[in-house]
């Protein structure tokens, strides 16, 4: 009980008094549930663009069809007379690009073109990947109508209704086996994967929730490097004091903060299963420890200037903010050297991230005992 009301009065002068650590609770809540909400937000169902078809022909209007069947992307064609017409549905926020096309598509498109352009709306995110699945599919229709213009000339004469169709069943087969121009690939909750740079940088919540954790208590650490936490810890050697309630205390009010956010991100984002809860707070456990550490080379609590930086720092390598998966060589390496990216791979399922943050926060934990000098003195052999 003493260690508790010694912690909570550590935690006070950390956060400047009880008002700083109110606030900090309360700023921290706000950001998390921000965080949670803009992260689990649901994004359109599908990919509006809007039509100005100059040609007007049957073969435009296939073109459409096939737009809007295929399975590798939900789009929706919103029709407009003109191009004035569809660019001013996109001034409106109603779709995300135009696409017109052109009076010459058919001929265009028998010649080896495409007769097709797509204005995407300003700042779309999604303008490459409407691009390609346009394309994909006027490349598609361009292989059909080739296919039927090869047969005509090889045979002499045009194509019955009968091998029309039939020509139409092995064009969709051979589109089957080979696959299409784009592939859409889902994405999981709270992270973009990728296999390319494109699928590097994501946001995830519980990347927001380390770096969170991290940043809140290194500044809280600097305190305990600081000018008024040595004296106060030399005076308990020199009472006679044991050492181990002074750095029980900072490392114990340093985990009650941690355990605090910890929650509140639990409160935000969803309850955790048993394996997460763990590594959670052997996060906590090893930040506070690293926290402590960093503390014993300050000298003033100025070192809490250089926490943001490393706060940040290990957080990107850490894969809070960039996928490893997706760059791989050293980066994903290094991500396991860092409290951050134990987390997060134990947060996956890797069960022995918890153990190493455990043993890396209990070796980080004595180191900055040593360096602050409180490891209790060695007792002299009696003569």
């Amino acid at each position: 009980m003493k260690l508790l009301t010694l912690a909570v009065t550590k935690l006070r002068a950390m956060a400047g008094g009880a008002a700083g650590v109110v606030i900090t609770f309360a700023l921290s809540l706000l950001m998390l549930l921000t965080a949670a909400y803009a992260l689990n937000a649901k994004g359109p169902d599908s990919l509006v663009i809007a039509v100005a078809d100059e040609n007007g022909t049957e073969l435009s209007v296939e073109f459409r069809e096939i737009l809007l069947a295929d399975e590798t992307a939900s789009i929706r064609l919103v029709d407009a007379e003109s191009l004035e017409k569809a660019n001013a549905i996109v001034r409106d926020g109603g779709a995300e690009g135009v696409l017109l096309i052109e009076e010459d598509f058919s001929e265009v498109l028998e010649k080896g073109g495409t007769g097709l352009v797509f204005y995407p709306a300003q700042g779309s995110s999604s303008a490459e990947a409407a691009e390609e699945i346009i394309i994909g599919n006027a490349i598609s229709l361009r292989s059909r109508l080739r296919a039927r213009t090869y047969s005509e000339q090889l045979l002499g004469r045009e194509l019955t209704e009968e091998e029309l169709a039939e020509l139409d069943v092995l064009s969709e087969k051979a589109i089957n086996k080979e696959g299409k121009a784009v592939e859409a690939v889902a994405v999981g909750k709270g992270a973009i994967a990728g296999s390319s740079v494109f699928g590097a940088f994501y946001a995830r919540f519980a990347g927001f929730t380390a770096f969170l954790i991290m940043l809140c208590l290194l500044m809280l650490g600097a305190f305990t490097g600081s000018s008024d936490a040595r004296a106060s810890a030399q005076r308990m050697l020199s009472l006679g004091k044991n050492v181990y309630p002074e750095t029980g205390a900072n490392l114990c009010a340093l985990g009650i903060f941690g355990v605090v956010l910890l929650g509140f991100s639990y409160i935000a984002g969803g309850a955790p299963k048993p394996a997460e809860a763990a590594a959670g707070l052997a996060y906590v456990f090893c930040t506070a420890a690293l926290a402590i550490l960093l503390g014993s080379f300050a000298g003033s609590e100025r070192a809490e200037i250089a926490s943001p930086f490393i706060a940040l720092i290990t957080s990107l390598a850490g894969g809070c903010f960039i996928n490893p998966e997706a760059l791989g060589g050293a980066l994903k390496k290094v991500s396991y050297f860092t409290p951050q990216g134990l987390f997060l791979s134990a947060v996956n399922g890797n069960f022995i991230g918890t153990v190493i943050l455990v043993i890396a926060g209990a070796v980080m934990l004595l180191i900055g005992m040593m360096r602050m000098g409180l490891m209790p003195p060695k007792k002299k052999k009696a003569r």
